[in-house]
């Protein structure tokens, strides 16, 4: 059961503590990035540099649910790929068995958990194409659950709060491309190697396109209030 009850003592807004970097951090995590994407992805790295403060917003991304006129919910925190465990049925279809790692659960925007998912476990290209249809299954998912409660948000908010918190929460994903890039590059297995590579090298270009599209796109918004 999804819960959504609205939440009216302190707020623990983990969906951004994570993203609470100092510069250091913050300089380090796009050297990691460029030394991933190499010559190929350079300018689109040098252009992430460029906004990557105005990014880090962390105010705006903590006050979204307010801004949108959500309710805030029940998220996770850090929902990514490595907290969700799986199993395999008969017909090799994967099915998810938990959610684990809750340290950081916190009532927030729902956003803040669908764009760190959507980012971590699909490619690139599926996630551009298909992000709007998703949401409309977690949607109607969310319905089916509640019944007759009131809908602590409109499907449209939901939608805007995905292209509002894109370019926080896909940044927090991209951060860690560089580390998993430590990792597969010890793998001995060459074919195996290069396919890991090739995989998240498409995931991080999408993901830096898209930070750096919603990011102009929510700029232009709050330079037209």
């Amino acid at each position: 059961m999804v819960c959504f009850v609205q939440y009216k003592s302190r707020r623990n807004n983990s969906e951004t503590s994570a993203a609470n970097l100092s510069p250091q951090e913050t300089k380090l995590t796009i050297q990691s990035l460029r030394k991933f994407a190499g010559d190929y992805l350079s300018e689109k790295v040098d252009k992430l540099e460029e906004i990557v403060t105005e990014i880090l917003d962390l105010a705006s991304a903590d006050n979204l649910s307010e801004e949108l006129g959500m309710q805030r919910v029940v998220c996770h925190g850090d929902l990514w790929s490595a907290n969700i465990l799986w199993r395999q049925d008969d017909g090799d279809n994967l099915k998810m068995t938990a959610l684990i790692d809750f340290q950081t659960v916190n009532m927030g925007c729902p956003a803040s958990d669908l764009v760190r998912v959507f980012s971590s476990c699909l490619s690139g290209k599926d996630r551009q194409e298909h992000w709007e249809e998703l949401l409309e299954h977690f949607y109607d998912y969310l319905k089916d659950e509640i019944v007759d409660q009131q809908m602590p948000y409109t499907l449209e908010q939901l939608k805007e709060s995905y292209r509002r918190f894109l370019p926080l929460g896909g940044f927090l994903i991209a951060s860690m491309i560089g580390s998993f890039f430590n990792i597969v590059c010890k793998n001995p297995d060459k074919k195996q190697r290069m396919k890991s590579i090739d995989t998240a090298k498409e995931k991080l270009e999408a993901l830096i396109d898209d930070i750096i599209f919603f990011h102009q796109r929510n700029l232009q918004l709050k330079q037209a209030i």
